[in-house]
């Protein structure tokens, strides 16, 4: 569904073009997986993982939410997606 969101497997995933960050809830909190996410600059040093593409923010308690970086990075995936080539 452009421009809202879509469930797959209890998970909603946000979508523009294409989906840019699932939201998974852990035991332990609840992990952003951005599809494009090795493509952000990491202002905030909140990113992990090592793949070609995905990269993710773990947050473990709601006091501890990065609310500057996440709007960073969301910013960042909806002009990925939106730009040519993609």
């Amino acid at each position: 569904m452009r421009g809202g969101t879509e469930k797959y497997y209890s998970v909603p995933v946000y979508t523009v073009k294409r989906d840019i960050v699932a939201i998974s809830p852990t035991k332990t909190g609840v992990t952003f997986s951005f599809t494009y996410g090795a493509s952000f600059e990491d202002r905030h040093d909140k990113l992990t993982g090592s793949g070609k593409r995905s990269r993710t923010v773990r947050v473990s308690k709601i006091e501890k939410y990065p609310e500057e970086a996440m709007a960073d990075f969301i910013q960042q995936a909806v002009t990925l997606d939106l730009a040519e080539g993609r």
